[in-house]
């Protein structure tokens, strides 16, 4: 996943376990049973804790990280955007210029 691969350079050998707080991240309490199905229990930005081990050594770092809930962005319907086809061929192509939708739209 994304996280594990910016806490560390190569992930390879290392497991990582996923908390709600730092105390529990330093005692190794308490995990995220599923780290792929998470959901916040703070908002719009919660700070999780990841405990990396190195899987060989046995050594161990945390590191923080915090996840952001965005609001759904409210798009409206546009009015049906024609254009004319003025080639020779009137194969049925033509350029449409479509930033000039986005005041309506937004």
């Amino acid at each position: 996943p994304f996280i594990e691969d910016s806490i560390i350079d190569d992930a390879e050998g290392f497991s990582f376990t996923y908390f709600e707080t730092e105390t529990d991240a330093q005692n190794n309490e308490n995990p995220i049973e599923d780290p792929e199905n998470y959901t916040n229990i703070e908002t719009p930005t919660q700070t999780l804790f990841v405990l990396a081990t190195n899987e060989e050594t046995g050594c161990q770092n945390i590191q923080s990280f915090d996840i952001e809930i965005l609001e759904i962005p409210q798009i409206n319907e546009p009015e049906l955007f024609s254009e004319c086809d003025f080639s020779e061929e009137q194969l049925g192509f033509t350029e449409f210029d479509l930033t000039s939708k986005i005041d309506e739209i937004t």
